[in-house]
């Protein structure tokens, strides 16, 4: 699975309301699909970042939605 190793990604999708109508519109997003697989190798930390770039880069509501979910988890994480 592309998240394996990115547990934040993965708490940020799975952990939220609606999370599996966000999931199932990623998961047939192209462009964040190519995302994912390109970045398959990509250390934890960088994820959020690369994702936010992605986000303003294609103007996608749902990436720019997962991203700030992300951002949201990380800045209650470090409380």
């Amino acid at each position: 699975m592309a998240f394996m190793g990115q547990p934040k990604v993965a708490a940020a999708i799975l952990g939220t309301t609606g999370a599996s109508n966000l999931t199932a519109r990623l998961m047939t997003n192209p462009k964040f699909v190519r995302f994912l697989a390109q970045r398959e190798s990509m250390p934890a930390g960088a994820l959020p970042a690369a994702l936010s770039t992605l986000a303003r880069e294609t103007q996608d509501e749902d990436i720019a939605r997962l991203a700030a979910l992300i951002q949201e988890s990380d800045q209650s994480g470090d409380q």
